[in-house]
């Protein structure tokens, strides 16, 4: 074990141990390049073109994938290989308390994502939370591990090449657990179904036998950490064979000091362990308890107690008592708690915070992101996930997430607007009067926020239901008018609010909490 310059070591001055990896899942990962020249791909940024960069090829393994696959199997359960209770957030606390130089947040998701996509790993939401359940897809025939040691960790390894850390995870499973093993790979062998069996040239995706030789010089010459090198040469015979001039076998080995025997006792997964301390909190409920008579129904059940304090904890305390007042009229109605103790608690937080949180990302500049380009019932049902997963936290921890956010949202997640009509479309009572559709057009071609101009929508609708002879202001389109002058009056948006397809504004959020 070592203290690496990782968090563990820098903050915590903890050591970074060993961990298992596990031969069936690293085949999975390395298989998905089997599909390598399909052309499959999969948007990272909506509403792009794949000239612009902004298209991931499906079936091509990136660093970030490795970052994500190790990070998997060091937090995983030994035997079940399941991580509990996790959001996007955590997982990447985790990522960066093990390795030296992490990978971004956003590098990170997209790589689980991908692998979600892929079937490596399967995700099950919790509702009571907004967390997750991960499942790693392990196949029963191939359910054996090797010992990484943690220098994979180091900035020494992740500053080597895509080709080096392949070829290295590729020789470590080759070579297995406790003993050096001289490994002998060819150059040109394109018939096989396990991608790590092809020949070096299709495993890595080379053209020319040389370049895969260079990149095995490099591992033998180079050192990563200690000054000791990932490779060492064979004692006992040639690093090369060849077939005339072309090469055709390499042979090589692990270095001695990173091929770990696996110790009975020793720890080699460190699953993430959800921090429950409300000590002060928990007082503040137990004294409101008893103000509201509601001692009794707790008493005797810690898990209860529990349940109560980590749901009731994020929201703050204002809103907790609205709770407790809650809960005991549904007691004195019902004779009972209810069933499900944090569901009732959420339904009773929902309608009263979801005023709260809309306006406060209005006012702090990330409204738009909640739901960018989506309209009628679908915009309706994505505002409501948002506002269920940001509940959980009290107002002043909301209001820093998003100022926090909405520079970095500002910076990477806007483009050029380029409005229509549809962009524009809030309330339906209006579709069918004569001058909307070109108010609409109007308000699209000066580029008018299209969340200052719902709110003006808003404002209409009061107005037109609030004025007794309907009919008049419908053939008479003084709406129409009236709407169109406000249009002089409201802000211009030059850019416009862009997410990646899967990626949610909370997560992203969620990244600075």
């Amino acid at each position: 074990m070592h203290i690496l310059a990782n968090r563990k070591g820098l903050q915590h001055g903890q050591k970074t141990g060993p961990i298992t990896i596990n031969y069936g899942f690293m085949k999975a990962l390395f298989n998905i390049e089997l599909s390598y020249d399909s052309g499959e791909s999969f948007s990272i940024t909506k509403n792009s073109s794949e000239t612009e960069g902004r298209y991931r090829k499906l079936h091509h393994l990136v660093r970030a994938d490795f970052y994500a696959a190790m990070l998997l199997q060091a937090v995983c359960h030994a035997t079940t290989y399941d991580i509990n209770n996790v959001n996007y957030a955590s997982l990447y606390d985790a990522l960066c308390m093990w390795y030296e130089d992490p990978i971004s947040f956003y590098e990170f998701v997209i790589s689980l994502k991908k692998f979600e996509q892929l079937g490596l790993i399967t995700l099950v939401n919790r509702k009571e939370n907004g967390r997750f359940d991960i499942q790693l897809r392990i196949l029963e025939e191939d359910t054996y591990f090797i010992v990484s040691s943690p220098v994979v960790f180091t900035k020494g390894f992740t500053d080597l090449s895509l080709s080096h850390w392949k070829l290295f995870f590729a020789a470590l499973l080759q070579t297995g657990t406790g003993k050096e093993k001289v490994l002998f790979r060819q150059f040109d062998n394109e018939q096989h179904d396990n991608m790590m069996h092809k020949g070096l040239k299709q495993f890595l995706h080379k053209h020319q036998a040389s370049d895969v030789k260079r990149l095995i010089e490099e591992l033998i010459t180079i050192p990563v950490y200690n000054e000791k090198p990932l490779f060492i040469r064979p004692k006992e015979q040639l690093t090369y064979k060849y077939e005339g001039r072309k090469l055709s076998v390499a042979y090589f080995s692990v270095h001695p000091s990173w091929i770990l025997s696996h110790k009975k006792g020793q720890k080699y997964h460190f699953p993430i362990q959800p921090v429950v301390k409300f000590s002060r909190f928990a007082w503040f409920i137990q004294h409101e308890l008893e103000q509201l008579g509601l001692t009794e129904h707790f008493t005797n059940n810690i898990p209860l107690v529990n349940e109560l304090i980590s749901t009731l904890k994020p929201k703050g305390k204002v809103l907790s008592r609205h709770v407790l007042h809650k809960i005991r009229e549904y007691i004195r109605e019902q004779h009972v708690l209810p069933t499900s103790l944090t569901a009732f608690i959420q339904n009773v937080s929902r309608s009263r915070m979801k005023a709260t949180i809309e306006n406060l990302a209005r006012t702090e500049g990330v409204h738009q992101w909640i739901a960018p380009h989506m309209n009628g019932e679908v915009k309706e049902q994505r505002t409501e996930a948002f506002v269920s997963r940001m509940s959980y936290f009290a107002t002043p921890t909301l209001r820093k997430l998003f100022k926090k956010g909405y520079t970095y949202l500002q910076r990477y997640y806007t483009r050029l607007a380029l409005y229509t009509s549809n962009d524009y479309k809030h309330v339906q009572e209006f579709d069918h009067m004569p001058m909307m559709k070109e108010i609409r057009k109007t308000a699209a071609r000066k580029k008018v926020c299209p969340a200052a101009y719902a709110a003006l929508e808003k404002e209409a609708l009061e107005m037109w239901e609030a004025n007794p002879d309907w009919e008049r202001w419908q053939v008479t389109n003084e709406l129409g008018k009236w709407l169109l002058d406000q249009l002089e009056h409201l802000p211009s948006q030059d850019t416009m609010a862009v997410l990646p397809p899967g990626v949610q504004l909370e997560d992203i959020l969620l990244s600075f909490s």
